[in-house]
């Protein structure tokens, strides 16, 4: 009897172990199933970015693609030389806005519009156009007597004294003449009007000469705008 017993027990530890297998295996394909109906999706997201103003392309022009949240960066490239741009992500994490950055120019959040079925490999053409976020000044450096100045040097600053934070700078040709374009520097901690306007500060400068400075005031309107500055540098007194 107790041998019996002991096969009666065999073979439902048999039995167990087979329908144990059974339910492992039927899972598996089960989770693989669900995987298979909702897959990683890739796509590519590719264009050329441009100056909004001459259609000129843009170098350096740095391209992100933002998480479901906009707070993170989940890839990122910058420009070639034709100013294009190729960038890959997931559908499942990324929120459908890339975003376009330059000094020079104004930060630029294009939305990529879903339409359709999502297959892998699909890629999706965005150009994007970018407004100038700079000024830029020009003109002509003379002495006191009305000669024109060959190389002077024009910096410009955000800010004076150690704690000034160069923006540009540019020298005068032989013509006394020049032109720089000064991005707009925008820091986080500044006040909220202070991001709608701020101050330059033109500081030009030759061996022999009184350095001259002035400021100069903006705001948003005044972006892409170009300022005549002209100036004139008084000799030294030995």
């Amino acid at each position: 009897m107790k041998v019996i017993y002991l096969f009666h027990m065999k073979k439902q530890f048999v039995l167990l172990a087979c329908i144990a297998c059974i339910l492992c295996v039927f899972s598996g394909c089960c989770s693989k199933d669900k995987d298979s109906t909702n897959p990683e999706i890739k796509i590519t997201i590719y264009g050329n970015v441009s100056d909004a103003d001459s259609g000129a392309p843009l170098i350096d022009v740095s391209v992100s693609a933002l998480s479901e949240d906009g707070q993170e960066i989940i890839a990122n490239t910058v420009t070639d030389n034709d100013g294009d741009y190729e960038i890959e992500v997931s559908t499942e994490s990324f929120s459908n806005t890339i975003r376009a950055e330059n000094t020079k120019y104004e930060t630029v959040e294009l939305v990529i519009e879903k339409s359709g079925s999502w297959t892998n490999n699909q890629k999706y053409k965005a150009d994007i156009e970018m407004h100038k976020q700079v000024v830029i000044y020009k003109g002509v450096i003379k002495d006191s007597k009305g000669n024109k100045l060959a190389g002077a040097q024009i910096d410009v600053s955000r800010g004076t004294g150690s704690g000034a934070q160069k923006l540009a700078r540019a020298t005068s040709d032989k013509n006394g003449e020049y032109s720089v374009e000064v991005p707009r520097v925008v820091d986080s901690k500044d006040p909220a009007n202070q991001k709608k306007s701020w101050t330059n500060y033109v500081t030009v400068s030759k061996a022999g000469y009184v350095s001259n400075s002035q400021s100069i005031s903006h705001t948003v309107s005044d972006l892409g705008k170009t300022y005549q500055v002209n100036v004139t540098l008084q000799e030294e007194i030995n």
